[in-house]
């Protein structure tokens, strides 16, 4: 006999929770029906980070913002994909980036040779009206890297 408490919810909330306490978003944090439109807030470089049980001496990190102009919970890395498709949309200066919109969708991709959810960049270059007719955060309340320990929250 346990003695914690049944869980009653779903397999996606138990996975959700289960992630709660990752800094980086992943694709259980998603909808994987429907793309989640944010707005580029900044790219950070990271030194010597633990990824899923792996240190990474560098790495990339995208924060964003919805398009309400609410700061992500979980800062995106960047991995070969999702850069090569930020370069092809917005260009090589990377400062740059920052105010552009993106749809982050779920996709399958090959992990160690086997099929893997991850998540995946779209264009924006038309986003949705709920997407134009949004405020733009100002510079003050930009998220920091490291803020919000909640799970991701679109």
């Amino acid at each position: 006999m346990s003695s914690g408490r049944e869980f009653t919810g779903t397999a996606v909330q138990m996975a959700r929770k289960l992630r709660a306490d990752e800094k980086y978003l992943g694709a259980i944090d998603l909808d994987d029906n429907r793309d989640t439109w944010m707005r580029i807030t900044g790219v950070y470089e990271l030194n010597n980070i633990d990824v899923a049980g792996a240190r990474m001496k560098i790495a990339f990190a995208l924060s964003m913002e919805t398009p309400e102009g609410r700061p992500a919970s979980k800062q995106l890395l960047l991995k070969a994909t999702n850069l090569a498709t930020l370069r092809r949309l917005y260009g090589d200066d990377v400062p740059s980036w920052k105010g552009k919109y993106i749809g982050l969708f779920v996709d399958t991709c090959r992990v160690k040779g086997l099929p893997t959810a991850c998540i995946r960049i779209r264009s924006a270059t038309t986003p949705p009206a709920s997407v134009r007719q949004a405020k733009p955060q100002t510079e003050e309340t930009q998220p920091q890297l490291g803020d919000a320990a909640e799970p991701f929250q679109a």
